[in-house]
């Protein structure tokens, strides 16, 4: 059943709201981004025409987030997380509300959870743009959305036809579990930045 956009907007702002509560209740700091932000500046709420909510998190703020959730999110929302459940070919987090739904045409074969949400992004330390190590990190940077679109490849892998689609299948071949593996080293490796060194610029 399709909603008016204020209505959805509400809806959304229920999310946030839980989101900011399990935040609080565990220390943690989010920060408005991108049209959130400037909505919140210019219109004191919504861009009137956005459909969406994004929010940033300092990247230790944003794994305790995780923890935090298994222990206090209100059982009528979920978080949706690629370790939790593979399918999910984001590279962010989400929180979403059990029992909605806001799918991807294209993405409708996929068993990822498709509910209403707030996108999480997150704050990681990256080399200087002039470093010698920035494309290095770009390359580390797509390996990692790589990784995180296993399903993705197992679809893809269906069509198709020449070299593409012997990439998609070998791309999908890996387990879920070796996979969720790989995709956590990935990530802590992003996240703690450690292979920048002295190139590395604090968010």
């Amino acid at each position: 059943m399709a909603v008016e956009l204020r209505e959805f907007q509400l809806f959304q702002m229920n999310i946030l709201n839980e989101v900011d509560r399990v935040c609080k209740k565990n220390g943690l700091t989010w920060y408005a981004g991108w049209g959130t932000l400037l909505g919140a500046a210019r219109h004191q709420g919504f861009i009137p025409w956005d459909d969406d909510i994004d929010i940033i998190m300092p990247h230790k703020d944003y794994l305790a987030f995780r923890d935090a959730c298994a222990r206090d999110l209100d059982e009528r929302f979920y978080l949706q997380v690629h370790s939790v459940n593979p399918a999910n070919d984001i590279v962010w987090q989400r929180v979403g509300v059990k029992n909605s739904t806001s799918l991807p045409v294209d993405s409708r074969d996929i068993p990822a959870e498709w509910g209403v949400c707030v996108d999480i992004f997150t704050l990681f330390p990256c080399p200087d743009p002039e470093s010698s190590k920035y494309d290095d990190f770009l390359k580390e940077c797509d390996r990692f959305y790589r990784t995180s679109s296993l399903y993705r490849y197992r679809k893809m892998a269906r069509a198709g036809s020449g070299p593409k689609r012997l990439y998609y299948r070998l791309r999908a071949r890996q387990s879920d579990a070796d996979n969720v593996r790989q995709w956590l080293d990935q990530e802590r490796a992003l996240m703690k930045g450690e292979r920048w060194g002295e190139d590395a610029v604090a968010p």
